[in-house]
Parts: C-alpha cells; structure tokens; sequence
C-alpha cells in the first residue's frame, strides 16, 4: 500500500494554503496538463466515462464536472449528448475550458454555486484527493446537494495511506501540491452516508493504483432527500 512520504506536518497546513498552492500549481501548467498518459489508465478511463454517460442519461443531462481542469473530459461529455458544466479552482484551467467551447466557472469545491438539485451527475476525477480527510464529508455533502433525486455521483483518486504536501511536486508544478490518499474503505465510509455505490473499481497501475466509486445520491431513512 503506497503510502504519504515527504509531507509537511498537517499542524502547519490550513485549507486556504492549500487552494492558495493549487492554484499556483494549476497556473503553471494549465496548457499540458491532462496530456501525458499511459495506454492502460486510459482504457480504464474509457470504460469509466461510458458507464458514467450511460447512468446519466437515464436521469438527465446537465452534469457538473468538479475540479475539471482543462476540461478534456467534459469535452468528450460534450460531445456524446451531455451538458457539462466546469468548475475549478484555478482560473487558468478555466480558461482552457472555454477554449473547448465548455461552460465553466472558476470555483472550489466547498461551496457550489448553484441551487440545490441543478445536475443530473457530478464527475469529480482525481479532485477529491486534494482536499484533508477531515474535511472530504462536507465536499461530498455538498456535491449531494447540487445532484438531482438518483443523481450519479463519480470520483476517483489514487489508493494509498496518509495525506500532506507532496514536496516532489515543486520541480514539475513550481509548488507542492496537497494529497490525500485513500483505501476502498475510508472511501466508502465517507461516501454511504449520502450515497448508494452501484460500481467500484481498482486499476493497479504504478505508480500508485487508482480507485474509483460510481453512486447514486439516496434517500435518508426518513424518506428526505440527502443534501
């Protein structure tokens, strides 16, 4: 199990210095980033945005794509039928969404701002893992919010232990970034309280596996609808 290694104490990390870092590092390569893959993951991704496109349909077609970066993948949304909507963080990526001819917004993940049931699926592809542990709940509630009765909710991110400023980053992306690793079951965890899973997944690829849930936003046990 891959493990955090070369973090900084999360005594001397707060939510702000992390965004503030994305940014930073978002900026510097908004252009490239997305490009550089290998065939294996993108199999895998393949298979996941169909299963995906093909869940959302049943419900709608206004989709949200958290955390989008350049929006390489809401083009491909776009393009077989959905209507995608981007947001992120950093305005340079952005910028490359509208490029794409994609609806998007520069926003975080911690207050959406759009009603309560806007979308009928919420993609949210290695995004998640840059907000702490202990505030992951509030981001999944809040994505439950903006997700419609049986909304689909999709995320993935890399499997691991531990979270902190990954300090390798500085050469590529000029700043560290902030990671949180998971296993399928602190996923779950965080996950069930708001959501149904229908599909999980695991790719075991170096240099870190990835995992992924496919779910559908669920009643609580009073019959309201989680948000």
């Amino acid at each position: 199990m891959e493990k955090m290694n070369n973090s900084e104490n999360m005594d001397n990390i707060n939510t702000e210095r992390i965004k503030e870092k994305l940014v930073e590092a978002y900026t510097k390569t908004a252009q490239e980033f997305g490009g550089k893959r290998n065939e294996k993951f993108d199999a895998f991704l393949e298979r996941e945005l169909t299963h995906f496109v093909d869940s959302v349909k049943q419900i709608g077609t206004r989709i949200i794509d958290v955390g989008s970066g350049p929006g390489n993948e809401s083009a491909y949304f776009k393009a077989v039928g959905l209507d995608p909507v981007c947001v992120d963080i950093a305005p340079a990526m952005v910028e490359e969404c509208k490029k794409k001819g994609l609806e998007a917004h520069v926003m975080d993940f911690y207050r959406l701002n759009f009603p309560d049931e806007s979308f009928a699926g919420s993609w949210m592809s290695f995004s998640l893992l840059h907000v702490p542990k202990n505030e992951s709940g509030s981001i999944i509630k809040e994505i439950s919010r903006v997700l419609v009765k049986n909304g689909v909710y999709y995320v993935s991110l890399f499997e691991g232990e531990g979270e902190g400023l990954r300090k390798e980053d500085v050469k590529k992306f000029g700043t560290e970034r902030y990671f949180s690793y998971y296993t399928q079951g602190e996923l779950e965890k965080i996950l069930l309280p708001y959501f149904e899973i229908i599909k999980a997944e695991r790719l075991d690829i170096s240099p870190r596996p990835t995992i992924s849930f496919e779910c559908v936003k669920k009643l609580h046990h009073d019959g309201k609808i989680s948000a």
